[in-house]
């Protein structure tokens, strides 16, 4: 997924005790802006309004298909790909790229862990739409 940069916010306390230390705000060439939460801080703030690649894993709950009751949510509408393959070099990915779905949008493709997958009866090629309050960013690199 190709997004401009926009703003890094540090989350936490001073001791980084949190699991997620960073909160990346990016905007698709669309115009749909996503926060993105890292809590192993790759990207730094030199790459603001920056454009980047990356492979982002939202959390799908026990019930992806009801609203989020949480100050962010965000829409993932589109095609069910079944089972799919990053061929890509993402040396930096903080996860296993393997065993991962993936649901084509306006936006690019994210990532989908099988495991949430295992529990709805979704076919390749059916339209989808997961709510989520959380994205994380699995791996990330510079185009411009």
């Amino acid at each position: 997924m190709k997004l401009i940069l926009k703003k890094i916010k540090y989350v936490g306390d001073k001791n980084g005790k949190l699991p997620y230390e960073h909160v990346y705000i990016g905007e698709f060439e669309t115009g749909k802006k996503i926060q993105i939460e890292d809590y192993s801080c790759q990207i730094s703030k030199d790459y603001i309004n920056r454009k980047i690649e990356c492979l982002l894993y939202p959390y799908l709950g026990k019930n992806p298909y009801e609203r989020a009751k949480s100050y962010y949510e965000y829409e993932i509408k589109g095609e069910f790909l079944g089972e799919y393959s990053f061929f890509e070099d993402w040396s930096e990915s903080t996860r296993d790229l393997n065993d991962l779905h993936g649901v084509k949008t306006e936006e690019g493709v994210f990532c989908i862990d099988s495991n949430y997958m295992k529990d709805f009866s979704i076919k390749k090629g059916d339209l989808v739409i997961f709510f989520t309050d959380r994205i994380s960013l699995f791996a990330w690199r510079l185009i411009e």
